[in-house]
């Protein structure tokens, strides 16, 4: 997936600061405000990020040049700025394939969770919506943008700073693009032209837009009150940094024990009977004496482990991960790193054992290659994936569950939850 992220602006409010450090890169708790960005950019799937610079341009280059993320980076200098719009319609290329991209304003400071952002924007979207919008509660209405939703979460009312604000819900600048703007974006013409996103294509998408409320913090870095409040972090600017963040995690993590989607060898089971299902294939996998093989990466990889040992000791059940260091560095070394997993289980794995494949991504090539491996032998495939819901590994199983999240941290505690309910239930707890 792909991101657009604003970084070019002066930060005229926040001089005399800002006369010397792009507004992008203030500290907040010690970090350039644009890191903050591109971490969330890795940790929710977004890889390439093109960010646009004009105001002390070289600092913001040498600075994203200097990244240690694993994202791909590209940097559109704008010799004179574009306006908001123009930057999207100059960099329509960068984004015009991707089915979703991310298109944000990178001078706020926000714990925006953009996996949720987008499986709501998916699950929620109409066939004509084009744009998804994060939104929140201003406690400064006049300074932003204010929305009007109807009953499907779409936006109907959009004014820019109004002088007698109808509510307090205003535009976060935060945005998931589609194809769809293409045609309201002026791309035959005009590509010079300053373009004011809020003001010339917001206007113009009233019911197109869907809009996706932030319950935890969005602010506004350049208001120099708002820097004063939060430049130590979250934490420091009262409770509701922290406190909103715990309430949301948890709803979101609540909410999403009840969104898991299960199929099984004949299609979607209801997750109950998924969970039915795996249990007896556990039972006929010990009464045919044999084993359950789980692999994953990193903390998929932690998952794998500690359900084996779990297994293993509550239940009597002959389970096993392949996390061994010399082991993984072994193969990895002789057959690379995407055989780490497929060369152990032709080795060890018969036709009656279970393979158990966990990824948060769906995608990593080791496991589906060990799932591959797996069924060429016989094994049982029990598949646990998130992320895209077309990931590949989703259905490489006759019994699989998948997470409708792109938060790795939520997914892998799902994951970690599904296999605990097997695991209990055998052992009577």
């Amino acid at each position: 997936m792909k991101a657009i992220l604003l970084a070019a602006g002066r930060g005229e409010r926040l001089r005399p600061l800002t006369d010397s450090v792009p507004k992008c890169l203030v500290p907040i708790a010690g970090r350039p405000l644009l890191d903050y960005w591109l971490e969330a950019c890795e940790r929710h799937g977004f890889r390439e990020v093109l960010v646009n610079t004009h105001h002390l341009a070289p600092q913001v280059e040498s600075f994203l040049r200097g990244s240690k993320r694993p994202l791909n980076i590209h940097i559109a200098r704008e010799d004179r700025l574009l306006g908001t719009g123009g930057t999207l319609r100059a960099n329509w290329e960068f984004v015009a394939l991707e089915p979703i991209f991310l298109y944000a304003h990178a001078d706020n400071y926000t714990n925006l969770d953009l996996g949720a952002f987008r499986s709501d924007f998916e699950r929620s979207r109409r066939p004509e919506t084009v744009l998804g919008m994060a939104v929140f509660r201003s406690t400064t209405p006049k300074t932003c943008g204010i929305v009007g939703l109807d009953e499907t979460r779409h936006v109907v009312e959009f004014e820019e700073k109004p002088q007698q604000p109808r509510s307090n819900l205003a535009s976060g600048a935060v945005y998931l693009g589609t194809p769809g703007l293409a045609p309201f974006l002026d791309l035959g013409g005009g590509n010079g032209r300053e373009m004011n996103f809020s003001t010339e294509v917001v206007p113009q998408l009233m019911g197109r837009i869907f809009a996706h409320e932030i319950q935890g913090y969005l602010v506004d870095i350049g208001a120099p009150e708002q820097y004063e409040a939060w430049k130590d972090g979250a934490g420091t600017a009262g409770d509701t940094g922290p406190t909103r963040y715990s309430e949301k995690y948890r709803t979101e993590l609540a909410d999403l024990l009840g969104r898991i989607e299960a199929h099984g060898p004949s299609g979607p089971l209801p997750f109950d009977q998924a969970i039915a299902a795996a249990v007896g294939w556990i039972r006929e996998m010990r009464a045919r004496g044999g084993k359950m093989i789980l692999v994953g990466n990193g903390a998929s990889a932690a998952i794998a482990s500690h359900q084996a040992a779990d297994f293993l000791r509550a239940t009597g059940t002959r389970a096993c991960a392949f996390n061994d260091g010399p082991l993984l560095t072994c193969l990895g070394n002789d057959f690379g790193y995407e055989r780490v997993f497929e060369v152990p289980i032709g080795v060890l794995a018969d036709p009656q054992d279970l393979l158990v494949c966990i990824s948060s991504s769906g995608a990593s090539p080791n496991i589906l290659r060990a799932a591959a491996k797996g069924k060429e032998i016989g094994c049982r495939i029990l598949t646990l994936s998130g992320f895209s819901p077309e990931n590949p590994l989703r259905h490489l199983g006759a019994l699989g569950f998948y997470v409708p999240s792109h938060s790795y941290g939520k997914v892998e505690v799902t994951h970690l939850t599904v296999l605990h309910i097997m695991c209990d239930f055998l052992a009577g707890r």
